[in-house]
Parts: C-alpha cells; structure tokens; sequence
C-alpha cells in the first residue's frame, strides 16, 4: 500500500514533512493516540483547516481547549460511551490519512488502507 511518511525536519532532513503536505490533497485528517493539547495540534488544525479532522483514541486534558474545541469527532479513551472496535475501523476505513505519533495508530491505518503519516518526533522533543 503506497503511502506518504512526514517527517520532523530535524530528525531526517530532506524528506516530507507536514508543512510541506499539501492539505488540498486530503478531505480528512485523522490524530491517532496521545493527548489533545500543544502547539503541535494548534497548528494542524490551522494548516489543515479545510479537511474534516478527527482524534480518535486520544487524551481530552481539558474540554475546552481549541485543540479540542477544533476538532470536527473527538473519540476519546477517556470519555465515557467509548466507540466500539467496529465503530472505529469504519470510520478509520473513510479517511484519506492518519496522523500519529503512535507504533498503533499507523497499523491501525495500514490495517485499514488508510494513508498513514507518522508524526516522528524530533529527539529531545516531549509530548
């Protein structure tokens, strides 16, 4: 399955990185894992402000944070009435990329035929 790998250019000069991904290309954008806050997630609802974005797995820290308040879903493992696993792979299933910065969340999309983009942190970087 072809698929694009974004890069911190940092860690691996050179190659694609989410700033050079052209956000016309995609209708969704889908965050895989980890927490809802930070300057990093701030930014990807700006650079990607046209698609349908969705975080599915993830942390919510604060409700009413833009991070959150951003999205188009939020399916959080801290919420109750959690998605089912069936639920999650249809929706994963309809999505034009993943954006994780988790190992699970890029099988997750390739077990779906979703286009994967690892978001590889840069090292020293935190979470």
């Amino acid at each position: 399955m072809p698929c694009e790998v974004a890069w911190s250019p940092l860690f691996r000069p050179g190659t694609l990185t989410l700033d050079d991904a052209a956000p016309e290309r995609y209708a969704h954008v889908d965050f895989v894992c980890g927490p809802l806050h930070g300057q990093q997630l701030r930014w990807l609802h700006g650079h990607f402000a046209r698609c349908r974005r969705i975080a599915v797995g993830v942390t919510v820290v604060d409700p009413s944070d833009p991070t959150v308040t951003g999205l188009d879903v939020v399916l959080a493992r801290n919420a109750g009435g959690q998605a089912t696993p069936d639920q999650l792979d249809s929706l994963v299933q309809r999505l034009d990329a993943v954006v994780t910065t988790q190992l699970h969340g890029l099988v997750l999309a390739c077990a779906t035929a979703s286009r994967p983009w690892p978001w590889i942190r840069s090292p020293g970087q935190t979470r």
